[in-house]
């Protein structure tokens, strides 16, 4: 994130990835932090980029993204995996914190 620093006040919206694309490892389980960071260094910089959460969008990890300030939440594969992709997407709005 230290990296991106010097380009902030001229983003308009900031993407961590929630899955590293060059492994097959998963989540990344800071990607929480990371979208904290973000939204706290807006506040501080007095910045209106948008924080998205994208990749490992999933039921049980809805809450925690939420609940550190992403602004939008990037899911796929819940969705279009989902057999009912209206309740695939009331679940994500809602959360309802199941796996």
């Amino acid at each position: 994130l230290e990296a991106l620093e010097p380009w902030l006040s001229r983003a308009h919206v900031v993407n961590p990835l929630g899955v590293d694309p060059r492994g097959k490892d998963g989540y990344v389980a800071t990607t929480p932090e990371r979208v904290g960071h973000l939204v706290r260094r807006r506040r501080e910089l007095g910045l209106d980029y948008l924080v998205l959460a994208d990749g490992g969008v999933f039921w049980d990890t809805r809450d925690a993204l939420v609940h550190a300030g992403a602004d939008a939440l990037v899911a796929g594969y819940p969705l279009f995996s989902a057999a009912d992709r209206g309740e695939a997407v009331r679940r994500l709005r809602e959360g309802d914190g199941e796996a």
